[in-house]
């Protein structure tokens, strides 16, 4: 008879690498299943499988039953981990785009220092807490999850402050383009 799903998280949280195993191999197919809904990209999908995965190892203590069974945790966190990817993504897009435009347009260095001027001018619109994050994590590449750790907050906090910087950001962009039209 194999062991319960409880059972093998007690035994993870011992340090059990067979438990670990015997979960994963009854439970990553359907987690994989769905990260890839979320995902798209088969690729991407194994990548957050393996940090879905890694965090169940190293979280096995943070699982209380009256959330809910252990599959539902683990699919929580596969699918909060999926989200992550997704924004992470988009923000790499968007970067890459603001890229390719200031590659496609040669600029003088006059130019160039008006547009830093600019931003930093953006950034500075922003409460202290949201320019540090964002800042952090598109000047410095860091993941959401380094910035947690590293201002020790929480780490929903952190995702909090980049969205709704970047709202303010957006809103602030959208504002002064339809001055200058």
């Amino acid at each position: 008879m194999s062991a319960s799903d409880e059972a093998l998280l007690a035994r993870i949280r011992g340090g059990d690498n067979d438990a670990f195993a015997a979960l994963y191999d009854r439970h990553a197919p359907r987690v994989f299943g769905v990260i890839l809904r979320i995902i798209g990209d088969r690729c991407e999908a194994e990548d957050v499988l393996q940090e879905t995965f890694w965090q169940v190892w190293r979280q096995a203590a943070a699982w209380r039953p009256e959330r809910g069974a252990p599959l539902v945790w683990i699919a929580m966190i596969a699918r909060s981990r999926a989200i992550d990817r997704l924004r992470r993504r988009k923000a790499a897009i968007v970067a890459s785009d603001v890229v390719e435009a200031a590659a496609a347009a040669p600029q003088s260095d006059v130019e160039r220092e008006e547009q830093a001027h600019l931003t930093r001018s953006i950034l500075r619109q922003l409460p202290p807490e949201q320019m540090a994050v964002i800042s952090l994590a598109f000047f410095c590449g860091m993941t959401h999850e380094q910035i947690a750790q590293e201002h020790d907050i929480p780490l929903g906090t952190v995702k909090t402050r980049i969205r709704r910087g970047m709202q303010r950001l957006r809103a602030y962009l959208t504002e002064r383009e339809a001055k200058s039209a």
